[in-house]
């Protein structure tokens, strides 16, 4: 990829070149020359400078409205880029490298073809460097001048101190040829044209690939030579006979047939014909004036550094009116806050409300018992007042004359009001007996005996999974209830999703032990399924998992998805929620390992290192600390490459990599990030991948940033992955239409957005 920019960039370099030249009419040979010259210098430095160089970043295309990303430690683009530059770190991490794990085979067969070229053309260089080494070696000094029956024609070589290298044949030469000859070759002996030639060649062998490379080595010498027989000519030579002392060389070369294979310069190269034609001709060397030359010089050192220091940037915009992925996200946060701002005013209205006003509020709520708002006032203004008579009288009213409503009447503590429950009960009974009853009533009954008749709930959730089979409430329903039982819940779970108190007695009853025991033998893979996914859901207000009651949720968790997957294997839902488990039980093991001592830590497996590392690199990005974080990520990837069979293989590389790439992203190299961000979506066995439970922040930033076809193609990627495949295809067709979709995850199993998992 890099080389790639490169090569983008080296052709934009050379094109602004060209134009300077050609538009400030340079016609000397050797300004020329020098120019081409920065151009070899840019281009063999640009893979060095892309790699570690500080650059500018340059938008080449409107760019579209950013704001801050939404990860702490991802800074926002900067709308004057071109002033301030990409976002700098306080605390710089170790430097950003491309990603080199898990390249698409075609990638892989892209740089072994590369890499096979590149070494072909090295060894070449070499040997032609060898060659000229030992021409040297092997030259003979007469007369003042050094010969060879080597050579063909006249040759300078050597770097540090050129040396003018004749062909053994210089003796039988006129004086006035000889003298042309070691002008030419003196000159390029003077300008270190031997060694601007061995930097083209080793060019060449770069950028093989790219045309421009191979024609630079050949216009560079096209060049020498020309200022080199500008040189001869202005000694006085004549023009008819320097010509005839080319073709003289020309006819040496034919005859030896073929030049001196090695890095030099020698009189017979070039274009003859055009030689000759520019000799005959007689076209002056005009030098430029010292003024045209300053001007000439620093436009091209100005173009080169432009174009060597800027980042291109192409923005690929959202559709008009689209709001940024961090509007959306900052929207989410928003209604969530309305939703506090909303009870925390519920709650203050409650509290001010007086018996008169309540009373009132009462008989409006009754002739409307539909507002939603005026209900959880007054449970609220109760709830205050400790007035648990007149809310659960309340309760009781919506049961008998709204029991299917939109408001949900709630459950009455048994402990709390025995008779208000047992009138609930008998009121719910009658509910659910009367011809047509719908199944919210069979489950708002079974919810409302948790409390009190646990048996009896689990029965009216049969009674309403026969009457209403097609309904897919149940499995879940069926799981809450006898994870509730399991745990020894005292009551059943609140609106929010947690227990009130648990009850050991309830925990060890006969009841629980028959779930436990029919259970055991159940063949419903969903129950089965359920079940263990809210013990793992809830097993954390229970200590250690429950296990303060006499029972091991996550023990009893594997036990029934192990059952689930025996019976049916290719069940997602089971096999979504034994990675759940897997995890559970691995951030067990590492709250054990982040205990241990040193010396207990250096006998521990790689396995456990892997668990120990991620965990590590997790809690240090979570505190903000990216040096340590991304110290960790490329730990955390070495073990991974030492391990590729180990359970946590797939998530230690993808969370890796989407670390490396955050960390990228606040240097402000979005290329690097994207590309760690496809290297993350192209792991295998990723168990975060396969349930859809991962961090957004990577993927939603850098679609503010511009770079959604990488987004795109990542979750493209990662669409056969998880459970939320369409979900994921639906996002990547939307960016791609410039739409900006709110891609934060909902967390959840397919077909259980409401569930815990």
């Amino acid at each position: 990829m890099i080389l790639l920019e490169c090569s983008i960039r080296a052709a934009l370099i050379a094109s602004a070149v060209a134009l300077v030249v050609r538009g400030l009419r340079i016609a000397n040979a050797q300004a020329r020359h020098m120019a081409w010259c920065g151009v070899l210098a840019a281009m063999l430095l640009l893979p060095a400078f892309s790699a570690w160089g500080q650059k500018i970043i340059v938008r080449v295309l409107p760019v579209v409205a950013e704001a801050p990303a939404t990860d702490p430690l991802i800074s926002a683009p900067s709308q004057n880029v071109e002033q301030s530059g990409p976002p700098v770190m306080k605390s710089p991490p170790t430097p950003v490298d491309e990603p080199s794990r898990h390249f698409p085979w075609g990638r892989k067969v892209l740089f072994a073809t590369y890499l096979f070229g590149t070494g072909l053309l090295l060894i070449r260089l070499l040997l032609g460097s060898v060659r000229a080494a030992s021409l040297l070696r092997r030259a003979i000094p007469e007369h003042g001048f050094v010969s060879s029956a080597e050579c063909a024609c006249p040759v300078t070589v050597g770097w540090r101190r050129p040396v003018v290298v004749l062909p053994s044949s210089w003796r039988r030469w006129p004086r006035a040829e000889l003298d042309a000859v070691l002008v030419h070759e003196r000159q390029h002996a003077r300008w270190r044209d031997p060694l601007i030639q061995w930097f083209a060649t080793l060019n060449r062998c770069i950028f093989w690939f790219h045309p421009l490379a191979w024609w630079l080595e050949r216009k560079l010498a096209a060049l020498a030579e020309e200022a080199c027989d500008a040189a001869a000519l202005a000694c006085g030579h004549d023009p008819r006979d320097y010509s005839e002392y080319l073709l003289n060389q020309a006819r040496a070369i034919q005859q030896a047939g073929a030049r001196i294979g090695m890095p030099g310069t020698a009189m017979g190269r070039g274009e003859l014909s055009e030689r000759i034609r520019r000799v005959l001709e007689r076209q002056p060397n005009a030098p430029l004036s010292h003024r045209r030359a300053m001007f000439a010089t620093v436009l091209c050192a100005v173009t080169i550094t432009v174009f060597t220091a800027c980042q291109l940037d192409r923005v690929e915009n959202a559709a008009p009116g689209q709001p940024t992925m961090n509007e959306l996200m900052h929207r989410a946060a928003d209604s969530n806050r309305q939703y506090q701002d909303q009870e925390k005013a519920l709650m203050e209205r409650a509290r001010t409300l007086t018996p008169d006003e309540a009373r009132q509020l009462l008989t409006k709520l009754k002739e409307n018992p539909q507002d939603v708002s005026a209900y959880w006032t007054l449970v609220r203004y109760y709830e205050h007042k400790a007035n648990v008579e007149d809310l659960d009288a309340l309760r009781l009213w919506y049961i008998e004359h709204q029991p299917g409503g939109k408001v949900w009447p709630g459950n009455i503590n048994p402990s709390l009001d025995r008779t208000g429950y047992n009138q609930g009960k008998a009121l719910w009974l009658i509910q659910v007996k009367q011809l047509g009853a719908a199944p919210e009533i069979y489950q708002r009954t079974a919810d409302f005996l948790e409390g009190g008749d646990k048996p009896l709930a689990e029965e009216i959730l049969h009674t309403g999974q026969k009457l209403y089979p097609n309904d897919t409430r149940w499995a879940s329903a069926l799981g809450r209830h006898y994870a509730q039982a399991l745990l020894g819940s005292g009551e059943p779970v609140t609106e929010f999703n947690v227990f009130r108190f648990v009850s050991v007695q309830e925990a060890q009853s006969p009841y629980a032990k028959s779930v436990r025991a029919r259970l055991a033998q159940s063949s419903d893979v969903s129950v089965l399924a359920r079940t263990a996914q809210y013990l793992l859901s809830w097993c954390n207000p229970f200590g250690t998992g429950g296990r303060d009651t006499g029972f091991d949720a996550i023990a009893f968790a594997r036990m029934y998805i192990d059952r689930a997957l025996s019976i049916e294997p290719d069940s997602e839902l089971a096999r979504v929620i034994k990675l759940r488990l897997t995890e559970v039980e691995l951030n067990r093991r590492g709250e054990q390992l982040a205990g241990m001592s040193r010396a207990e830590l250096g006998r521990v497996s790689d396995s456990d290192r892997i668990l120990l590392t991620l965990g590590l690199m997790r809690k240090a990005w979570i505190q903000q600390k990216p040096y340590d974080a991304a110290a960790k990520a490329h730990e955390l990837l070495e073990l991974a490459d030492h391990n590729p069979n180990d359970a946590l293989y797939g998530d230690a590389v993808f969370e890796a990599n989407m670390v490396v790439g955050k960390i990228a992203l606040r240097q402000g190299d979005k290329k690097a990030a994207a590309r760690y961000l496809l290297t993350a979506a192209d792991t295998p066995g990723s168990g975060r991948i396969r349930r859809g439970e991962f961090d957004m922040n990577l993927p939603r930033a850098l679609v503010d940033w511009g770079q959604r076809s990488a987004v795109a193609q990542c979750l493209d990627r990662m669409a056969p992955k998880t459970v939320r495949s369409r979900q994921f295809q639906d996002w990547a067709a939307e960016i791609r239409k410039g739409i900006n979709p709110d891609l934060i995850p909902t967390f959840s199993a397919q077909g259980c957005a409401q569930d815990p998992c």
